[in-house]
């Protein structure tokens, strides 16, 4: 069977979530392939050999796949034998918080990461920030503040620079290499 790939206005490339059957761009998308022993590994990096099925990146959909045949459908037509973890949704999630927390820690390595609330403001100020990390459990008040300096700088685009606050002090000290 030929895979067939949908093409957006942009020339980017959608696949059929097997769960919700509704064609989306790779970027919104978690691919799966079939293990050695049978089991469904998802390949978050898009890298392992062998087909794949594709389910939209939420909770609620991966969820949805493990409930259906969907699976078993897509990455062998006979489905015996084919073993879905029971705790896959919640391992996708570990994996992609692991994924991004090493992703922080590159950059910071690359001398692209700016922490400490003045060094904050200041690249705010100067234009260079493209998204705002915060730890999950900081103070309104510095969380406000920093917002503040984000709708002075940038007006209504602030809306477009990525917030993110769902790690913890601890995940954040580690990932840029702080006790």
């Amino acid at each position: 069977m030929k895979r067939r790939t949908v093409l957006d206005e942009e020339g980017g490339a959608h696949r059929t979530c097997i769960a919700l059957r509704v064609a989306r761009p790779l970027d919104e998308m978690i691919r799966f392939v079939l293990g050695p022993q049978r089991e469904v590994v998802p390949d978050l990096r898009r890298k392992l050999p062998g087909r794949g099925v594709w389910v939209t990146a939420t909770a609620s959909a991966v969820r949805q796949a493990m409930r259906g045949k969907g699976f078993a459908r897509g990455l062998d037509r006979s489905g015996a034998g084919i073993v879905v973890p029971a705790a896959l949704a919640e391992d996708i999630e570990d994996l992609l918080e692991r994924d991004a927390l090493q992703w922080l820690a590159i950059a910071n390595k690359a001398g692209a990461v700016v922490a400490g609330a003045a060094k904050v403001e200041a690249a705010i100020a100067a234009g260079t920030v493209c998204a705002l990390v915060h730890a999950a459990e900081a103070s309104a008040q510095g969380v406000h503040k920093l917002d503040q300096a984000l709708r002075r700088r940038f007006g209504e685009d602030a809306a477009a620079i990525g917030k993110v606050d769902v790690f913890s002090g601890e995940q954040l000290d580690l990932a840029l290499g702080r006790s």
